[in-house]
């Protein structure tokens, strides 16, 4: 039972880290659109330095990306020959009928 509520817990988690990384990229997106045309005060200018900032951390974003790739390729080919190579494998073990191996 407590197994199956850390599991929620984790799966709730998970969620509400990609819904906020889903705000996080769509605010900086907009702020970005909607401030590129403004009137620049000179060099301290600190809409350019929040202009900056959105813009780096989309480019992390995007650098992440290919990391990610290269991680969930091999898993995803790692579990898709799980799955051709599964009705190979016995499902009726000694161990699954609960048989006794006495010596």
């Amino acid at each position: 039972m407590r197994e199956r509520r850390t599991e929620q817990l984790h799966t709730y988690m998970a969620a509400i880290l990609a819904l906020l990384l889903v705000i996080m990229v769509a605010s900086a997106s907009c702020f970005i659109a909607a401030e590129t045309g403004h009137d620049c005060s000179g060099e301290d200018c600190p809409i350019c330095a929040c202009l900056e900032v959105c813009q780096q951390a989309l480019e992390q974003m995007g650098d992440g990306i290919v990391s990610l790739c290269a991680v969930l390729l091999p898993l995803s080919f790692f579990f898709f020959m799980a799955q051709v190579i599964h009705p190979v494998l016995p499902d009726e073990t000694p161990v699954s009928f609960k048989v006794r191996l006495n010596n």
